[in-house]
């Protein structure tokens, strides 16, 4: 019995302790969140004194928080426009157009979280009390988020009640006292340390202000002034920025306004002027006709022009260019009138111009890369006919649109053209030889650079090319040397010989009108090289002037090099030497 009682004591204590173990859980299941929420604070903001880009400021704010029973694991900030509006972050990116273009990333407006106690925004202020809302909570160690945000109103006009005013500047106009047109056109900027333009005013006289709208990104403006009045005008400026503040001291100009000005206009092309095509392909696609209008002398600017044609067009541009599309052969016109703004115009009158067709069969193309404006005594040689000899059957073209070569009464007719000339013209359909005259001096070279491919192919193709020139060895390019058969290393450069001594029978001695110099002459080792003049009293033994045969006879592919300035030769000798290479060595008649 006592055993019993022992073991029934013991059983008793263990339900007793269960239940006590199953009370206590009980209890600590159902008891309350005891979390104690987290405390935020924002400390203030800083807003740059000077905006980074038209009227947007770096502005950074600072906050804090606080968690009496655990600590700060994360801060959660918003933003809103003082307008409701939301806004965003966004990133520069790359349209189809390849231009670049914001592109809305993230929405600001909603909650952001970070771990730092700041955030630094580009905000836009166009005005002195625009505001944005800005909110920001702490959540601490159990979750637990701030009930109650802080919130701030930012704005300039909180952190500092002044405004530094504007400067204004006159880039572009004229000075003081200077005669003008009834048009002027200026530039303005103007400058703010603390914020950035946004409109000038400007006025005649003492009238009133007129205020117009600047470029916030630039704070600069482009600013016509128009119907000026005769007489003594001055003209002021005034910048506004974008808290609407005025320069207090406005930039003046003082001008007479005067009559009589007017654009000077010139077009690109001249009356008369020919334009070339080859008669296989007899349309030009596009004619494009630029006019450059000159008013800055007078200090005004262009407003438009008035172009009519022969097509029967009228147009009213601010272009500087018109183009005529799919021209046959035949003859046009175009007529241009430049205004400026201030009511004046000059007028072009009507300029005519042709397009012809070019036969095949022209025989010599007599190239001039002599610079006549500074060597004067290249056109003797021209009228002398030097460079195609007795040959009554050729064409000419000048590498100079400015010398007078179309302006020579014994072949006036026979200029083709002048500039760059074209490249389908390097054909033996239309031309058995070219006679290239040139210089290296004023640019003429470059034409010669630039048709490098078109000048091996002429030659392969059976077209033969007499080159007398001075530095020689810059108008040998690689491919050129190599058909010359070109002593590497062997030019000598910078002579000046009196003469050039013929090496035989068919040709003479050419005598010096004035004097020679900057001569290269190189030594040559071709197969099919005839060497036919030698500069004895500088470089015995060079070949100053030599006729590369492909094929071991006159004609087809010949190439014939002449040292010296074509233009200081005495230029019966010249001439009379020409006649014979053109005829023997290129196996050109007339």
């Amino acid at each position: 019995m006592k055993i019993k009682n022992k073991l029934g004591v013991k059983i008793f204590g263990l339900v007793v302790l269960s239940l006590l173990l199953a009370v206590n859980c009980a209890e600590k299941g159902t008891e309350p969140n005891t979390n104690i929420p987290p405390n935020t604070f924002i400390d203030g903001f800083q807003i740059e004194l000077a905006p980074d880009s038209a009227t947007c400021y770096n502005t950074t704010i600072f906050w804090r928080g606080s968690d009496p029973d655990g600590a700060i694991y994360w801060y959660y900030w918003k933003i809103i426009s003082d307008t409701g509006d939301s806004l965003y972050l966004y990133e520069i990116e790359t349209d189809e157009n390849g231009d670049s273009i914001g592109v809305d990333t993230t929405n600001i407006s909603t909650w952001q979280v970070t771990p730092n106690l700041f955030v630094t925004l580009k905000l836009d202020f166009p005005s002195f009390d625009k505001s944005y809302i800005f909110e920001v909570k702490t959540m601490d160690n159990d979750k637990g988020e701030d009930p109650t945000p802080a919130i701030e109103t930012i704005a300039i006009n909180r952190i500092r009640d002044f405004n530094y005013a504007p400067d204004t500047r006159i880039l572009t106009g004229p000075p003081n006292g200077a005669a003008t047109g009834r048009g002027i056109h200026f530039v303005i900027q103007g400058e703010d340390i603390d914020g950035a333009i946004d409109s000038v005013d400007y006025r005649i006289d003492n009238g009133d202000w007129t205020r117009v709208a600047a470029d916030v990104t630039t704070s600069t403006l482009t600013i016509d002034i128009r119907d000026l009045e005769l007489g003594a005008r001055t003209i002021s400026f005034r910048a506004i920025d974008n808290f609407n503040k005025e320069d207090p001291t406005p930039v003046s100009v003082s001008v007479v306004v005067e009559a009589g000005f007017a654009p000077e206009l010139t077009l690109s092309i001249k009356n008369n002027q020919s334009f070339i095509v080859p008669y296989t392909d007899p349309i030009i696609a596009e004619l494009t006709v630029s006019f450059t209008a000159t008013v800055d002398f007078y200090y005004s600017a262009i407003d438009s022009f008035i172009i009519i044609t022969s097509e029967g067009d009228t147009i009213n541009t601010s272009e500087t260019e018109t183009t005529f599309e799919n021209l046959a052969a035949g003859s046009y016109w175009v007529d241009v009138t430049a205004y400026d703004i201030g009511g004046n115009f000059t007028a072009t009158g009507q300029v005519n111009f042709s397009i012809v067709e070019l036969a095949a069969g022209n025989g010599v193309l007599c190239v001039n890369g002599v610079d006549w404006a500074t060597y004067g005594q290249a056109p003797p040689m021209w009228n002398d006919g030097v460079p195609w000899g007795n040959r009554t059957h050729f064409k000419c073209w000048d590498l100079f649109d400015g010398a007078p070569l179309g302006s020579m009464p014994d072949f006036a007719d026979s200029l083709l053209g002048t500039g760059s000339i074209p490249e389908w013209m390097f054909d033996t359909l239309f031309f058995d030889a070219i006679s290239w005259f040139g210089n290296n001096y004023s640019g003429d070279q470059a034409y010669w650079t630039e048709r490098e491919d078109a000048i091996m192919a002429y030659l392969e193709m059976g077209g033969n090319i007499l080159l007398p020139a001075r530095y020689g060895s810059t108008w040998f390019f690689d491919e050129l040397s190599a058909y010359c058969g070109i002593v590497d290393g062997s030019w000598r450069t910078d002579l000046g010989a009196d003469s050039l001594v013929a090496k035989v029978g068919i040709l003479t001695n050419v005598h010096q009108e004035t004097g020679q110099s900057l001569w290269e002459i190189p030594d040559t080792d071709g197969p099919n090289n005839v060497w036919i003049y030698e500069a004895v009293n500088q470089a015995p033994g060079g070949h100053a002037g030599f006729v590369v045969l492909p094929n071991g006879e006159g004609g087809g592919g010949a190439f014939c090099y002449i040292a010296g300035r074509s233009y200081r030769w005495d230029n019966a000798d010249f001439k009379a030497n020409v006649d014979v290479i053109l005829e023997t060595y290129f196996g050109i008649e007339n």
